[in-house]
């Protein structure tokens, strides 16, 4: 999962830390967290470990991703980077694909109204 570069003082402390990958103790303190924690059988009040991953996109921009796959030989954080990578190819794809429908349907609109003139 993606988190904001502020989203808790954890990921804040992680990106000032400069460290690209590190094991974290959260817990589920805002009232959405807590609600996810609920519905998913996690005791809201028990901190969670979870491993956060530094990704520097092509742009020099920092993402941090949240993992609870703690395992770093098992899954290095250069995997994480390179799926997180391969992500936006298929996002850029789709946004395409919805502007260009969303072009066709204006399209016939725009002549019409062109016609009515």
């Amino acid at each position: 999962m993606r988190l904001t570069l502020a989203h808790s003082r954890d990921v804040r402390a992680f990106v000032a830390s400069g460290k690209d990958d590190d094991t974290v103790s959260m817990m589920c303190r805002a009232r959405l967290s807590r609600q996810v924690c609920e519905q998913s059988g996690v005791d809201p009040d028990t901190a969670l470990q979870i491993r956060l991953i530094r990704v520097t996109l092509p742009t020099g921009e920092t993402e941090v991703l949240a993992t609870s796959l703690l395992d770093t030989e098992a899954f290095p954080a250069e995997l994480f980077a390179d799926l997180y990578h391969q992500r936006s190819k298929p996002s850029t794809r789709l946004r395409v694909i919805i502007q260009r429908d969303s072009i066709m349907r204006i399209l016939p609109i725009i002549s019409l109204s062109k016609i009515l003139e």
